[in-house]
Protein backbone atom coordinates (compact mmCIF):
# COMPACT_ATOMS: atom_id res chain seq x y z
CA UNK A 1 0.00 0.00 0.00
CA UNK A 2 1.36 3.40 -0.94
CA UNK A 3 1.92 5.89 1.83
CA UNK A 4 -0.60 8.73 1.73
CA UNK A 5 0.61 12.27 2.33
CA UNK A 6 -1.14 15.60 2.82
CA UNK A 7 -0.26 18.35 0.37
CA UNK A 8 0.48 21.67 2.02
CA UNK A 9 1.71 24.98 0.64
CA UNK A 10 3.89 27.52 2.46
CA UNK A 11 3.49 31.12 1.27
CA UNK A 12 6.36 33.61 1.44
CA UNK A 13 5.73 37.27 2.25
CA UNK A 14 8.44 39.83 1.51
CA UNK A 15 8.47 42.85 3.82
CA UNK A 16 10.42 45.91 2.53
CA UNK A 17 12.89 47.38 5.01
CA UNK A 18 15.00 50.53 5.01
CA UNK A 19 17.24 51.15 2.02
CA UNK A 20 17.46 48.20 -0.36
CA UNK A 21 17.39 45.49 2.29
CA UNK A 22 14.47 43.09 2.66
CA UNK A 23 13.38 40.69 5.37
CA UNK A 24 11.27 37.62 4.63
CA UNK A 25 8.88 35.82 6.95
CA UNK A 26 7.12 32.51 6.41
CA UNK A 27 3.40 32.34 7.06
CA UNK A 28 1.77 29.27 8.55
CA UNK A 29 1.34 26.24 6.31
CA UNK A 30 -1.99 25.86 4.52
CA UNK A 31 -3.57 22.41 4.36
CA UNK A 32 -5.02 21.93 0.87
CA UNK A 33 -6.61 18.58 1.78
CA UNK A 34 -5.30 16.81 -1.30
CA UNK A 35 -4.32 13.17 -0.77
CA UNK A 36 -1.13 12.28 -2.60
CA UNK A 37 1.34 9.42 -2.40
CA UNK A 38 5.10 9.72 -2.04
CA UNK A 39 5.50 8.75 -5.71
CA UNK A 40 3.08 11.32 -7.16
CA UNK A 41 4.36 14.30 -9.12
CA UNK A 42 3.39 17.80 -7.89
CA UNK A 43 4.11 21.13 -9.56
CA UNK A 44 3.02 24.70 -8.81
CA UNK A 45 2.69 27.99 -10.69
CA UNK A 46 1.40 31.16 -9.02
CA UNK A 47 -0.04 34.32 -10.60
CA UNK A 48 -2.68 36.95 -9.84
CA UNK A 49 -5.46 34.36 -10.13
CA UNK A 50 -4.02 32.16 -7.38
CA UNK A 51 -1.96 29.01 -6.97
CA UNK A 52 -2.20 26.64 -9.94
CA UNK A 53 -1.24 23.09 -8.93
CA UNK A 54 -1.00 19.88 -10.92
CA UNK A 55 -0.81 16.43 -9.36
CA UNK A 56 0.22 13.52 -11.58
CA UNK A 57 -0.85 10.18 -10.13
CA UNK A 58 -0.28 6.72 -11.58
CA UNK A 59 -3.05 7.15 -14.16
CA UNK A 60 -4.33 10.74 -13.90
CA UNK A 61 -3.17 14.31 -14.28
CA UNK A 62 -5.30 16.62 -12.10
CA UNK A 63 -5.37 20.43 -12.04
CA UNK A 64 -6.29 22.57 -9.01
CA UNK A 65 -6.66 26.32 -8.49
CA UNK A 66 -6.39 27.60 -4.91
CA UNK A 67 -6.65 31.11 -3.51
CA UNK A 68 -3.78 32.63 -1.52
CA UNK A 69 -5.48 31.48 1.68
CA UNK A 70 -5.86 27.87 0.50
CA UNK A 71 -9.51 27.91 -0.62
CA UNK A 72 -10.08 25.61 -3.58
CA UNK A 73 -11.55 27.58 -6.49
CA UNK A 74 -11.76 24.81 -9.09
CA UNK A 75 -10.33 21.46 -10.11
CA UNK A 76 -10.44 19.28 -13.21
CA UNK A 77 -8.94 16.04 -14.49
CA UNK A 78 -6.72 16.96 -17.43
CA UNK A 79 -5.82 13.43 -18.56
CA UNK A 80 -6.95 9.94 -17.57
CA UNK A 81 -4.30 7.96 -19.46
CA UNK A 82 -1.05 9.10 -17.87
CA UNK A 83 1.12 6.20 -16.71
CA UNK A 84 4.69 7.44 -16.62
CA UNK A 85 7.49 6.41 -14.30
CA UNK A 86 9.25 8.69 -13.50
CA UNK A 87 6.49 11.30 -13.46
CA UNK A 88 7.04 13.84 -16.20
CA UNK A 89 4.82 16.94 -16.05
CA UNK A 90 5.12 20.69 -15.65
CA UNK A 91 2.86 23.74 -15.26
CA UNK A 92 4.07 27.21 -16.33
CA UNK A 93 2.43 30.46 -17.32
CA UNK A 94 2.76 34.08 -18.35
CA UNK A 95 0.44 37.11 -18.65
CA UNK A 96 -2.78 35.23 -17.96
CA UNK A 97 -1.88 32.11 -19.94
CA UNK A 98 -1.37 28.68 -18.37
CA UNK A 99 0.41 25.72 -19.94
CA UNK A 100 0.40 22.13 -18.66
CA UNK A 101 3.10 20.10 -20.38
CA UNK A 102 3.42 16.36 -19.82
CA UNK A 103 4.64 13.14 -21.39
CA UNK A 104 2.32 10.30 -22.35
CA UNK A 105 3.81 7.26 -24.09
CA UNK A 106 5.93 8.65 -26.97
CA UNK A 107 4.20 12.06 -26.99
CA UNK A 108 4.79 15.33 -25.18
CA UNK A 109 1.40 17.01 -24.83
CA UNK A 110 0.53 20.60 -23.97
CA UNK A 111 -2.75 22.04 -22.71
CA UNK A 112 -3.39 25.78 -22.63
CA UNK A 113 -5.83 27.95 -20.64
CA UNK A 114 -6.43 31.69 -20.94
CA UNK A 115 -9.14 31.93 -18.25
CA UNK A 116 -7.42 30.69 -15.07
CA UNK A 117 -8.05 27.02 -15.75
CA UNK A 118 -11.78 27.23 -16.53
CA UNK A 119 -11.36 26.04 -20.12
CA UNK A 120 -8.49 24.25 -21.83
CA UNK A 121 -7.33 23.79 -25.41
CA UNK A 122 -4.48 21.72 -26.86
CA UNK A 123 -1.24 22.74 -28.54
CA UNK A 124 0.28 20.47 -31.17
CA UNK A 125 1.96 17.35 -29.78
CA UNK A 126 5.62 16.45 -30.01
CA UNK A 127 6.53 12.88 -30.94
CA UNK A 128 9.66 11.40 -29.38
CA UNK A 129 12.01 9.15 -31.33
CA UNK A 130 12.40 7.02 -28.19
CA UNK A 131 9.64 6.89 -25.58
CA UNK A 132 12.16 6.59 -22.73
CA UNK A 133 12.56 10.03 -21.15
CA UNK A 134 14.06 11.01 -17.79
CA UNK A 135 13.31 14.74 -17.67
CA UNK A 136 11.05 17.59 -18.83
CA UNK A 137 11.29 21.26 -17.92
CA UNK A 138 9.72 24.45 -19.29
CA UNK A 139 10.02 28.22 -18.92
CA UNK A 140 8.01 31.09 -20.40
CA UNK A 141 8.99 34.59 -21.45
CA UNK A 142 8.02 37.12 -24.14
CA UNK A 143 9.24 34.69 -26.83
CA UNK A 144 6.85 31.92 -25.73
CA UNK A 145 7.38 28.51 -24.14
CA UNK A 146 10.93 27.20 -23.86
CA UNK A 147 10.83 23.42 -23.48
CA UNK A 148 13.61 20.94 -22.78
CA UNK A 149 13.26 17.17 -22.59
CA UNK A 150 15.41 14.07 -22.79
CA UNK A 151 15.34 10.94 -24.96
CA UNK A 152 17.14 7.67 -24.40
CA UNK A 153 19.61 7.08 -27.22
CA UNK A 154 18.68 3.40 -27.45
CA UNK A 155 22.02 2.08 -26.24
CA UNK A 156 23.59 3.62 -23.15
CA UNK A 157 22.52 7.14 -22.18
CA UNK A 158 20.15 10.09 -22.70
CA UNK A 159 20.30 13.11 -24.99
CA UNK A 160 18.69 16.49 -24.22
CA UNK A 161 16.62 18.53 -26.67
CA UNK A 162 15.26 22.10 -26.80
CA UNK A 163 12.20 23.43 -28.59
CA UNK A 164 10.22 26.66 -28.48
CA UNK A 165 6.56 27.52 -29.04
CA UNK A 166 5.25 31.08 -29.33
CA UNK A 167 2.32 30.06 -27.12
CA UNK A 168 -0.34 30.67 -29.77
CA UNK A 169 -0.81 26.97 -30.53
CA UNK A 170 1.28 26.91 -33.69
CA UNK A 171 3.87 24.22 -34.34
CA UNK A 172 6.90 23.88 -32.13
CA UNK A 173 10.01 25.44 -33.67
CA UNK A 174 13.78 25.64 -33.20
CA UNK A 175 14.27 21.96 -32.39
CA UNK A 176 17.84 21.59 -31.20
CA UNK A 177 19.81 18.72 -29.70
CA UNK A 178 21.57 20.52 -26.86
CA UNK A 179 23.95 17.58 -26.37
CA UNK A 180 25.25 17.41 -29.94
CA UNK A 181 28.79 18.60 -29.17
CA UNK A 182 31.63 16.11 -28.94
CA UNK A 183 31.82 14.74 -25.41
CA UNK A 184 28.33 16.00 -24.46
CA UNK A 185 25.52 13.61 -23.62
CA UNK A 186 22.95 13.45 -20.86
CA UNK A 187 19.44 14.11 -19.64
CA UNK A 188 17.55 15.54 -16.62
CA UNK A 189 17.49 18.94 -18.39
CA UNK A 190 16.47 22.32 -16.96
CA UNK A 191 15.84 25.60 -18.82
CA UNK A 192 15.53 29.32 -18.12
CA UNK A 193 16.11 32.55 -20.07
CA UNK A 194 17.58 36.02 -19.67
CA UNK A 195 18.10 38.93 -22.06
CA UNK A 196 19.03 37.47 -25.47
CA UNK A 197 19.93 34.13 -23.86
CA UNK A 198 18.52 30.66 -23.33
CA UNK A 199 20.24 28.65 -20.56
CA UNK A 200 19.98 24.84 -20.53
CA UNK A 201 21.50 22.62 -17.85
CA UNK A 202 21.79 18.86 -18.23
CA UNK A 203 23.38 15.98 -16.33
CA UNK A 204 25.76 13.85 -18.32
CA UNK A 205 25.33 10.17 -17.46
CA UNK A 206 27.58 7.16 -17.73
CA UNK A 207 24.76 4.67 -18.32
CA UNK A 208 21.09 4.62 -19.13
CA UNK A 209 20.14 4.45 -15.46
CA UNK A 210 17.68 7.19 -14.48
CA UNK A 211 19.52 8.02 -11.26
CA UNK A 212 23.08 7.59 -12.53
CA UNK A 213 25.24 10.28 -10.93
CA UNK A 214 27.21 12.33 -13.44
CA UNK A 215 28.29 15.93 -13.85
CA UNK A 216 26.29 19.05 -14.68
CA UNK A 217 26.89 21.07 -17.81
CA UNK A 218 25.28 24.31 -18.98
CA UNK A 219 24.87 25.33 -22.60
CA UNK A 220 23.55 28.72 -23.73
CA UNK A 221 22.00 30.15 -26.85
CA UNK A 222 23.16 33.77 -27.14
CA UNK A 223 21.62 36.07 -29.78
CA UNK A 224 20.36 33.01 -31.64
CA UNK A 225 23.67 31.10 -31.66
CA UNK A 226 24.32 28.06 -29.47
CA UNK A 227 27.58 28.38 -27.54
CA UNK A 228 29.95 25.69 -26.24
CA UNK A 229 28.89 23.87 -23.09
CA UNK A 230 30.53 24.45 -19.71
CA UNK A 231 30.99 21.93 -16.93
CA UNK A 232 29.92 23.33 -13.55
CA UNK A 233 30.08 20.49 -11.02
CA UNK A 234 29.25 16.98 -9.94
CA UNK A 235 25.61 16.27 -9.15
CA UNK A 236 22.60 14.10 -9.65
CA UNK A 237 20.33 16.78 -11.13
CA UNK A 238 20.41 20.56 -11.60
CA UNK A 239 17.88 23.35 -11.92
CA UNK A 240 18.63 26.79 -13.40
CA UNK A 241 16.85 30.10 -12.74
CA UNK A 242 17.72 33.72 -13.48
CA UNK A 243 17.41 36.82 -11.29
CA UNK A 244 18.24 40.17 -12.86
CA UNK A 245 21.75 39.67 -14.28
CA UNK A 246 22.56 36.51 -12.33
CA UNK A 247 22.22 32.86 -13.31
CA UNK A 248 21.59 30.53 -10.36
CA UNK A 249 22.24 26.81 -10.50
CA UNK A 250 20.74 24.56 -7.83
CA UNK A 251 22.07 21.03 -7.88
CA UNK A 252 21.87 18.06 -5.60
CA UNK A 253 24.17 15.25 -4.60
CA UNK A 254 22.70 12.06 -3.19
CA UNK A 255 22.48 13.58 0.29
CA UNK A 256 22.52 17.38 -0.02
CA UNK A 257 21.47 20.39 -2.09
CA UNK A 258 23.92 23.03 -3.29
CA UNK A 259 23.59 26.48 -4.81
Amino acid sequence: MRKQLTLVVVFLVLIPMSGFSQSSNWLSTVNLNISVSSSDRIDLYTDKDGNHIIVQKSDQLIYYLFSATGTQIRTSVRDNNVSEDPRLSKIVGREGKLFIIYKEDDKIKTQKSTDAGTNWSTISELTLNNSQCNGIDAWTDANGIHLVYSEFDGSSTYESWYQRNDGSGSNWVERKQVTDLSGDTGGLPSVTTSANRVHVAFTYLNTGSYYQTGGVKIREKYNGVWQNSESVGISLQAHVITDNNNLHLFFGHLSKINC
